[in-house]
């Protein structure tokens, strides 16, 4: 995996005892490597695109999901969906509503193993209920046939109808030969996403582009509660803390990343996520830290 180098002088961070050395980037310069990002890549400069996001995947999300791109269509980087599947999920779980889609789609179609719908679900509704047209059309689909969520041809024609005022033409295919949505459902298990948003965007959404925007993405905060050895030890330690602060952790995900730390061995980061902003996250902090569980913002 290809990494950008920084020399650190009189640089002491912390990080339960396993962090490496880190120099803060304000917004600006973030977005100025971003941005070098997206005019490599529309250069054709793919490997250069990957150095230039792989440098900033910890402080920009959107950085974060158009390397999960790269991976997936191994544009300037050896192809490994694994990998990609590991960078859109931390992604999505940090609220990016393209990576959701995107990986949703991997799981549906068993890009990086056999295909698995019951977790695709859940980031398949996220994502929906963003107003993503891909997402909503696969959705659409999940409610035509049945099966894993309870058969709904409304449901799936509203669903169709709202991908559809996108400019998705796959679904105003289904939407024409399944016929007009009622203006009230019986049943409406998805009422976020019961019609068409109120400005649709024009063109379709292409799971396959990177996206040309940070869209944000430097308002997401982390608050980080642990670091271990392995991804099962972080997964049962999010449930241990989701059993012992019920009404702290309640309506807030886990985040999940990867580090490798050299002669420090690989290890595994548990965060919260779900902060729009630095106060927000170091106030919750706060009050973890009150409840008995130590904590920490990461940089």
């Amino acid at each position: 995996m290809l990494k950008t180098i920084s020399l650190c002088l009189a640089c002491i961070c912390f990080e339960f005892a396993f962090a490496g050395c880190a120099i803060a980037r304000t917004s600006s310069e973030i977005a100025a490597v971003f941005n070098s990002g997206v005019t490599a890549y529309d250069a054709g400069q793919y490997d250069r695109a990957y150095i230039l996001w792989k440098s900033i995947e910890n402080e920009d999300i959107a950085a974060m999901r158009n390397l999960a791109i790269l991976l997936r269509t191994g544009q300037g980087v050896k192809k490994d969906p694994t990998a990609a599947e590991d960078l859109f999920e931390r992604a999505a779980f940090a609220g990016l509503v393209t990576a959701q889609a995107d990986l949703a789609d991997m799981l549906l179609k068993g890009e990086a193993g056999p295909p698995d719908p019951k977790r695709a679900l859940p980031f398949l509704k996220s994502a929906a209920a963003g107003n993503h047209p891909i997402a909503q059309f696969e959705l659409g689909q999940m409610y035509e046939t049945g099966g894993l969520v309870p058969k709904n041809i409304d449901v799936a024609k509203r669903l169709y109808a709202a991908a559809s005022s996108h400019g998705m033409k796959e679904a105003a295919d289904r939407l024409a030969k399944l016929g007009s949505p009622e203006q009230e459902a019986s049943v409406s298990p998805e009422p976020s996403i019961s019609g068409p948003p109120p400005t649709p965007t024009p063109t379709q959404i292409n799971l396959d582009t990177p996206v040309k925007t940070s869209e944000g993405t430097n308002a997401t905060f982390m608050v980080q509660v642990g670091a271990f050895q392995s991804k099962a030890e972080a997964d049962a330690a999010w449930e241990g803390y989701r059993a012992t602060h019920v009404e702290i952790l309640s309506g807030y995900l886990p985040n999940v990343q990867r580090a490798d730390l050299g002669a420090k061995g690989t290890w595994y980061r548990l965060r919260v996520a779900g902060f729009k902003d630095r106060e927000g996250a170091s106030a919750f902090c706060e009050h973890l830290k009150t409840a008995g569980s130590d904590c920490f913002l990461p940089k």
